[in-house]
């Protein structure tokens, strides 16, 4: 009986003491890792051709494929302590004759968003 109680208590201690283990290595060597969130697709129209973008894609790719833009806007942010720019290309005449803008905004040079107007 003495036996079956130490081998029990000495599975339940290696348990507990191999968790513990795994959490403090989990903590040391994988606190800076950032689970990578999956990218947001855009299917964008501009002058008439098509273009699909990521969350993610690089500003110079974005360039690449859909040229220059008519304006860039840039922002520091202090909170996030990233550089955060906004391209601007005009896209037509919408409905009643006003102009419609596409903005696409990149963080630290990756695209991040994007919104039509």
């Amino acid at each position: 009986m003495k036996k079956g109680l130490v081998f029990f208590l000495g599975v339940l201690t290696g348990i507990f003491g191999g968790g513990l283990l795994l959490v403090f290595c989990a903590s040391i060597f994988g606190g800076d890792m950032k689970r990578e969130k999956a990218p947001n697709y855009f299917d964008i129209e501009l002058r008439n051709k098509k273009y699909v973008l990521h969350t993610g894609m690089p500003k110079d790719s974005v360039e690449l494929m859909m040229g220059a833009p008519k304006d860039k806007a840039y922002h520091y942010n202090t909170y996030s302590e990233s550089m955060e720019e906004t391209w601007k290309y005009e896209n037509g005449k919408g409905q009643y004759g006003i102009e419609k803008i596409l903005e696409i905004k990149f963080d630290n040079g990756n695209l991040s968003e994007v919104e039509q107007m």
